[in-house]
């Protein structure tokens, strides 16, 4: 699979993702009031969420890091706009990564086993067992926040 194509379908993953998240926290709290500026720090907290998921996890050395700077974006989007005590928005923001980790982990293990390779290969290859990982876990992830 081409490169330029591979990118392309990682930022797709990785915006997907980020909504997800900022959703998440989003669905769970509530804005605090019904004032329409609250959408634009969404989209300006989801563009934060999608350039730290793009850049911050390729190395897996900062992947713990990226985690905390998961949790910390949607934190201080849950302190400035959503309702809530502290601990609830802390919590949020905790959980939503927590669950897209969980969620990922879930399906790697599951893509191992109907193709019948280990969990790395599944989750590095550029191939289309990796896209149907990707759909996978996103389907999974965005399933579960809804719960």
């Amino acid at each position: 699979m081409s490169t330029g194509l591979w990118i392309v379908i990682e930022l797709i993953t990785n915006a997907i993702e980020s909504y997800i998240m900022l959703d998440f926290v989003i669905q769970y709290l509530g804005y605090k009031t019904k004032e329409k500026k609250w959408k634009y720090f969404k989209w300006l907290f989801w563009g934060m969420l999608f350039v730290e998921i793009t850049f911050f996890t390729l190395p897996s050395k900062v992947e713990f890091f990226s985690a905390l700077a998961s949790m910390t974006i949607c934190f201080i989007f849950s302190l400035l706009c959503l309702q809530g005590e502290k601990w609830q928005k802390c919590f949020t923001s905790v959980f939503t990564v927590i669950l897209d980790a969980a969620t990922s982990v879930i399906a790697g293990g599951f893509c191992s086993i109907i193709f019948d390779s280990s969990w790395y290969t599944s989750t590095t290859e550029r191939n289309v067992r990796r896209i149907f990982l990707l759909i996978l876990s996103k389907v999974l992830y965005f399933y579960l926040s809804r719960l």
